[in-house]
């Protein structure tokens, strides 16, 4: 793999920042963008299979990893865990990252529509419990994207690598296959 010189990463990120700049600037000072936006926003988020569509495509992933990345090791003893663990596992953890994020996305949208749209989804709490809802929800979702995007990336940016080896570890904590 090719890495990519320090002045390079430094000008690609300063174009990413200029250019998100810009467009943050353009939104915040034009009202017929920003309400653009914020409807576009709303459409997302209020798309009614959204959820479940974000859950089979993060399941979906898990099952690729799977299937593409992990064989069974050398077995010295039959246990089902150790036999379909490593294949359970990245579906599993997959799966979670996706309900997670389906879960969070759902109050960012009652927070967001009760924001910027005036609908009621959260009556019953104030301006602090909503930004303790939202301050909760935002280390949630970076958690999860990070570990969906770890998914894709061993799936489809690194497929050409190598398939992981899953050997058992003995009852003294002493790997087998050394």
């Amino acid at each position: 793999m090719k890495l990519i010189s320090n002045s390079k990463i430094h000008a690609i990120r300063l174009a990413s920042f200029l250019v998100v700049g810009s467009g943050v600037i353009t939104i915040l000072a034009n009202d017929k963008i920003q309400k653009k936006c914020l409807s576009s926003i709303r459409d997302v988020l209020n798309y009614p299979h959204l959820g479940s569509i974000i859950i089979a495509i993060s399941l979906l992933l898990g099952i690729y990893y799977s299937y593409y990345y992990v064989r069974k090791g050398k077995q010295k003893e039959l246990s089902l865990f150790k036999i379909f663990g490593p294949l359970i596992d990245p579906p599993v953890n997959s799966l979670g990252y996706g309900i997670v994020i389906a879960s969070t996305l759902r109050f960012l949208k009652g927070i967001f529509n009760q924001k910027f749209f005036n609908e009621q989804y959260f009556s019953e709490l104030d301006s602090i419990d909503i930004a303790a809802v939202l301050l909760a929800c935002i280390p949630l979702l970076i958690w999860s994207i990070g570990g969906l995007i770890n998914f894709f990336y061993m799936v489809f940016i690194r497929a050409g690598g190598n398939a992981v080896d899953i050997e058992p570890v003995s009852e003294d904590g002493i790997d087998q296959s050394a």
